[in-house]
């Protein structure tokens, strides 16, 4: 990975409250995401991503980036209905989260573990996906509406507003 390369494998790039990550971690961390992702049912489809933000959640969305598999964050703070908008809107099959439960309520069936306490869920998919090209993210707000809207990002725009930022 480009930002990671960059960096340096032997510093700390990532920390929480109770562990860190050096850019050598983070880099085997986002390959064994990868592997779980690549082995998803819906490979045409979306990822959608429900938590908080949170270090696993930048290892998922960096893995999702590796593979170039579309990833949605669904922001837990969005209610059932804007979350059920979001899934359907953007036809997610495959959902990666650490609510459990909340995945079950959504009809999604459990597959296995991800990373941390993150899991990986899967349901059909009504209807066949629409291929996204040069879409590496698409973000959700709920704005001044109760049905979120969706902005596409390619994975140059991360890129040019990550580096502008360090």
């Amino acid at each position: 990975m480009r930002i990671i390369e960059h960096i340096g494998s032997d510093h700390i790039v990532l920390r929480s409250e109770n562990k860190s990550w050096t850019g050598a971690a983070l880099l085997s961390e986002v390959e064994a995401v990868c592997k779980i992702l690549s082995n998803r049912i819906h490979k045409n489809a979306p990822i959608g991503l429900l938590s908080d933000n949170l270090p696993e959640w930048i290892v998922i969305d960096l893995a999702s980036h590796s593979l170039g598999a579309p990833i949605i964050p669904i922001p837990s703070f969005f209610s059932r209905e804007q979350i059920l908008h979001t899934i359907e809107t953007a036809q997610i099959g495959t959902l990666v989260t650490n609510i459990d439960a909340f995945a079950f309520s959504l009809g999604f069936d459990l597959v296995g573990d991800v990373i941390g306490n993150f899991k990986l869920f899967e349901k059909p998919l009504t209807s066949s996906t629409i291929p996204i090209n040069n879409v590496q993210k698409i973000t959700f707000t709920s704005g001044t509406t109760a049905s979120p809207k969706g902005v596409c990002l390619s994975s140059n725009d991360q890129i040019e507003v990550a580096w502008t930022l360090k």
